[in-house]
């Protein structure tokens, strides 16, 4: 997802890390999970005892303890992991119960719960005319900046901030990896 390339001392994120930014909640963590999964054999883990405890946690009620006493040192290893994602909460990393957060509830459903519904309530935060200017009305530095990914950027305000699509920002966002269909 980020890459230091050769001569710069800087990390530059990849065309898949664009990609990455772009996704949805569930669909990262999934990216993250996938990820771990395929490097458990490399960090002598069990990779069967570690899918195990994903499913039993899909299965888990929200805000109903859990003890972690039966689970094998894979396992706990796995959940310290996913507590790390915010998948898992314990009061203390040593603490014997946890507890399933909405956060993995929702993403074994498939969702993202209410993020959904914050996504949903701020959706239509963009405005464009014709005159390819795009208004962006949100104070997140994280929505400006994916916008600044297809856009150049002009000015911000106090909860707005103004660009204007040209051939150029679009060019550099196509060669970032982001595709038209995720600039519509």
């Amino acid at each position: 997802l980020i890459s230091l390339p050769e001569k710069q001392t800087s990390p530059v994120i990849t065309p898949a890390g664009f990609q990455f930014l772009l996704m949805d909640t569930p669909s990262q963590i999934w990216h993250f999970i996938l990820q771990y999964l395929e490097t458990t054999e490399a960090r002598s883990m069990d990779l069967a005892e570690s899918l195990q405890f994903l499913f039993q946690l899909s299965f888990c009620t929200l805000g109903k303890d859990y003890s972690s006493e039966g689970l094998t040192e894979t396992q706990l290893q796995f959940m310290q992991h996913l507590r790390e994602l915010g998948l898992v909460y314990q009061r203390k990393r040593k603490s014997q119960r946890y507890y399933s957060t909405s956060l993995a509830t929702n993403f074994a459903l498939g969702s993202c719960g209410s993020h959904e519904l914050t996504v949903s309530q701020h959706e239509r935060f963009l405005m464009v005319e014709t005159n390819y200017r795009v208004y962006a009305y949100t104070e997140s530095p994280l929505q400006i900046a994916l916008v600044a990914l297809f856009c150049e950027m002009l000015y911000r305000l106090p909860g707005m901030a103004v660009g204007i699509i040209t051939r150029e920002s679009i060019g550099q966002a196509l060669m970032n990896g982001i595709t038209s269909k995720q600039i519509v």
